[in-house]
């Protein structure tokens, strides 16, 4: 019935359900229902849908989706039966339906952060047996391979980024994940990558998670070489930035989940201990966390309910206060861009930047009321979109993108009767 290689995005509940033809998913498909979060049931993407249709404005994007996918098919007369359709339909194999967190709060990291972080140490690790190193030298050495397999002006902007001991510390920590779970880690790295990159996180994630394994792995430097290419290609699909984010983000957000589904198994050890319970704890899955009632947004719970990214305090300012803030923030990023990269990698900080800004004064806000009602940040293939649009090409788009970076919405500025 469905022609059309489109998603129609719904979201609600602090997750987001993601409808479209297996296609559009890309890599994803390299992995198991199980492992990826997928739907399969009729039934229970039919539930899923029809849980999603109750929030404000899904029900008429999932109408409008169907019109352009179905080629001008009628949809069914009321939501109830469109949503056992969708299961009907999702469930004969060429579409599929995922459900992922919601994450449009993650920021992206700061490149110069990870640059500085830790000083490489290569020499240490030279004609060393890769089967006795440590996860974290294993990483190492691999992101010292990566540049081999990039073009002049990408490898030249990875090795100005990129620290391969600071950036292996975050590698590392998904590497030993990886050996645990894939039910784990790939759920999450989606997330978030959805969050940063839009759809383009399928075109690469299982290049990704790949090289993850392939690391992790490794015996001998063949292994390390295959995985070097692989970041090399994620490097070159989604900017070294883009892959930065992902790696640092997606460790620290592993981390969090982590902590929280240990301090879930201590509670119920501890209730289990005093309450006579016939529970046991200790076969409660990470997972099982993830993965309960739907993936749930935790706000970060553990290591950014505490402060924000530039160490202030959460829900202390008024919405005043916070525009100013983000004004003043949005003035610095100019200054802070490495005018010596490629454009598209100046746009990528800038964009970058501009995001954890955004999502920042979200956080400092003390209506959170009213940040529930605000839009998530446009994704980095809107704004590509956006820019396209109006004609712009190569070059033109990144400098849209470069220029765009210090805009904010006037209408609101006027509101608050602030002037930029």
């Amino acid at each position: 019935m469905f022609s059309h290689s489109e998603i129609v995005e719904l979201r609600g509940n602090g997750s987001i359900l993601l409808i479209g033809r297996r296609l559009c998913f890309a890599q994803l498909n390299r992995f198991d229902a199980k492992t990826c979060g997928s739907i399969e049931d009729p039934q229970g993407i039919a539930d899923r849908v029809r849980s999603y249709v109750a929030y404000p404005g899904n029900g008429l994007k999932l109408r409008h989706f169907w019109a352009a996918a179905a080629g001008g098919t009628m949809a069914p007369r009321n939501d109830l039966d469109m949503a056992r359709d969708f299961g009907r339909i999702v469930a004969q194999g060429t579409w599929m339906a995922l459900e992922i967190a919601d994450e449009r709060r993650v920021g992206a990291s700061a490149p110069e952060k990870i640059k500085r972080r830790l000083t490489p140490v290569l020499s240490t690790l030279k004609g060393r047996n890769v089967a006795t190193m440590s996860m974290e030298e294993k990483f190492e050495l691999t992101f010292t391979k990566v540049p081999k397999y990039l073009g002049q002006d990408v490898a030249e902007s990875f090795q100005h980024l990129v620290s391969p001991v600071a950036l292996a510390v975050s590698a590392a920590s998904l590497g030993l994940m990886i050996a645990v779970s894939d039910g784990v880690i790939i759920p999450v790295m989606v997330a978030i990558g959805y969050a940063l990159l839009g759809s383009a996180i399928f075109t690469i994630i299982g290049d990704l998670i790949t090289a993850l394994r392939l690391v992790s792995k490794a015996s001998d430097e063949q292994q390390l070489d295959q995985a070097a290419a692989l970041f090399a290609r994620v490097a070159a699909e989604i900017i070294v930035s883009g892959l930065i984010t992902l790696l640092t983000l997606g460790a620290a957000r592993i981390g969090a989940r982590m902590g929280k589904a240990r301090r879930i198994r201590e509670k119920e050890k501890n209730k289990s201990s005093g309450e006579g319970s016939t529970g046991h704890s200790d076969d409660i899955d990470p997972q099982d966390h993830y993965n309960a009632n739907g993936p749930q947004r935790d706000d970060l719970d553990g290591f950014d309910n505490q402060s924000t990214l530039s160490g202030l305090k959460p829900r202390s300012m008024s919405n005043f206060e916070v525009r100013e803030w983000y004004h003043k923030n949005l003035d610095k990023i100019p200054s802070q861009i490495d005018r010596s990269l490629p454009i598209k990698d100046q746009a990528m900080q800038a964009f970058n930047m501009r995001n954890n800004i955004k999502m920042e004064a979200r956080e400092l806000m003390v209506d959170q009321e009213a940040v529930k009602k605000l839009p998530p940040p446009k994704t980095l293939e809107q704004v590509i979109f956006n820019a396209e649009s109006k004609g712009l090409k190569g070059d033109e788009v990144w400098d849209y993108i470069l220029g765009g970076s210090q805009r904010s919405n006037a209408k609101v500025d006027a509101a608050l009767g602030l002037m930029r």
